[in-house]
């Protein structure tokens, strides 16, 4: 079982990363030019795809949909509190209680629950991708300007993005059960196809320009909550529902997701003040060491929960 593991899941995600940070320290691509290119075009093609073409109807998914809401909230807590425990600084607050809650769970996750479950389940990773876009969106930018008066401005330019867009695109669509004409549908699949090579690609890319030299302590703090605290809690709240275990492996696997990319993006975007540049280089460094340790978490949660 390890074996088949390391090969079909643990493998295909590292050597794609691999081959992006090799590649990346070799020709040293444009990574605003690639990271746009996820977010702007293929992410939102393949949540139109995967969220319009499901088999599952959308009441099928109302438990991966609530689970996901809660599971960034309690984590955005946790993440907060341990940050006060800690003692940290308030400016760096937000980066580890955002860095607890918000999991890659669109150019990681999707590609992550194809290779280990298949194309049936990846309609609950869609569904995922969905409610933490609009979460980070409500939530993570009110963080960021809290007190600063740039939330309108800031709600703004978040849906200048087509993410949001392309989740009420894919949600009406399949709540109104529209047909998929093969004019639109065949590009669609086919854009969304590239979303596993690309995303992982740009992530290992994103790899090989990380450069902190900040404080190791929040650092710590959201890596351990991320890739630790996360799945655990996770899997110990999922036990007390009636989830299926095909499910409840799932929502436990893409638990252990790294730190949403985006997030840095949020921050080098949206926070002011004389910590804003620290911030981001902290964001940039957690989502660059939890996209490198997370396959191995991954592994290690797909083994015991096949056990």
């Amino acid at each position: 079982m390890l074996i088949d593991l390391l090969t079909t899941v643990t493998l295909p995600l590292v050597g794609i990363m691999a081959l992006g940070y090799l590649a990346q320290r070799r020709l040293a691509f444009d990574l605003p030019t690639l990271s746009r290119l996820v977010v702007y075009v293929i992410l939102p093609a393949a949540l139109v795809h995967f969220l319009w073409s499901g088999d599952q109807p959308l009441a099928a998914v109302t438990v991966t949909a609530g689970v996901a809401v809660a599971q960034f909230f309690v984590l955005l807590g946790i993440g907060w509190a341990i940050g006060r425990l800690l003692r940290l600084p308030r400016g760096v607050l937000p980066v580890v209680a955002l860095a607890a809650a918000f999991p890659n769970s669109g150019n990681y996750g999707i590609p992550l629950v194809e290779l280990a479950f298949g194309p049936d389940f990846v309609m609950h990773q869609a569904v995922i991708t969905s409610m933490h876009a609009i979460l980070i969106v409500a939530v993570g930018v009110p963080l960021l300007t809290a007190g600063r008066g740039g939330y309108a401005s800031a709600l703004a330019d978040v849906f200048r993005t087509p993410l949001i867009p392309a989740i009420v695109v894919g949600l009406l669509l399949k709540g109104f059960d529209v047909p998929a004409p093969a004019p639109l549908a065949v590009p669609l699949a086919v854009i969304a196809g590239a979303l596993t090579p690309v995303a992982l690609f740009t992530l290992g890319a994103q790899l090989a320009t990380l450069t902190y030299a900040g404080s190791r302590l929040p650092f710590t703090a959201g890596l351990v909550m991320r890739l630790a605290v996360a799945p655990l809690l996770t899997a110990a709240a999922l036990i007390a529902l009636p989830v299926a275990p095909t499910l409840f492996e799932l929502l436990v696997i893409t638990a252990c997701a790294p730190v949403g990319a985006l997030l840095p993006i949020l921050f080098a975007e949206f926070a002011t003040g004389p910590d804003a540049e620290a911030n981001t280089a902290l964001a940039s460094a957690m989502v660059a060491v939890s996209t490198a340790l997370s396959p191995f978490v991954v592994t290690a949660a797909l083994v015991l929960s096949r056990l």
